[in-house]
């Protein structure tokens, strides 16, 4: 009787180490990727940022080129 329970006590105790294990691995990679995500974000804002830099620029040469001529 004494060594079922410590039987079960042990089981008991592998099973939630291991479900703390997966819960952990899970939440790490939830969050890895959501740290990837933002990155790609951030670089797809910079993009867009400098590509209306880039349009306002040639905006102006344009008026200027017409101003001119």
């Amino acid at each position: 009787m004494r060594r079922e329970i410590r039987l079960w006590i042990v089981a008991t105790f592998a099973f939630s180490l291991a479900t703390l294990c997966v819960v952990s691995w899970l939440s790490y990679r939830s969050a890895r990727e959501l740290i990837d995500a933002n990155q790609r974000l951030a670089q797809v804002h910079k993009l867009i940022e400098d590509l209306t830099t880039l349009h306002v620029v040639l905006d102006d040469a344009e008026s200027r080129y017409r101003a001119t001529s």
